[in-house]
């Protein structure tokens, strides 16, 4: 796809729960998940709602994409491998944020 400057741009269209697996674990660390006493997933729920609740409203490049995959919008991966020097290849989706934007799936805060 061309912008108005005719730069060619690539669009990555995917639904909210599969773009939240390419942002939460780069936005918050998913280790987080494993803090005591339940503290660490409250984190990331907390991120998968603020997430989504940034996205669903965010609307930068009317006509081309609703946001950007940078630290300008929100830091997002895709999905995907990551192939070590002596490890097989693993995602980079992680299982404890998975579980808070299934947890969380399709609620939002809205503002007044």
């Amino acid at each position: 796809m061309n912008n108005s400057r005719n730069e060619n741009r690539t669009i990555n269209a995917v639904n909210m729960e599969a773009y939240l697996r390419g942002v939460v674990p780069r936005e918050s660390p998913a280790g987080w998940g494993d803090a005591v006493g339940g503290a660490g997933m409250n984190a990331l729920r907390a991120q998968a709602v603020a997430a989504r609740s940034y996205a669903s409203t965010e609307n930068r490049y009317p006509g081309l994409a609703h946001t950007c995959d940078t630290m300008d919008c929100q830091v997002y991966g895709g999905a995907g491998l990551r192939e070590g020097v002596s490890e097989q290849p693993y995602s980079l989706e992680d299982p404890r944020t998975d579980l808070a934007i299934a947890e969380t799936a399709g609620v939002v805060i809205r503002g007044r």
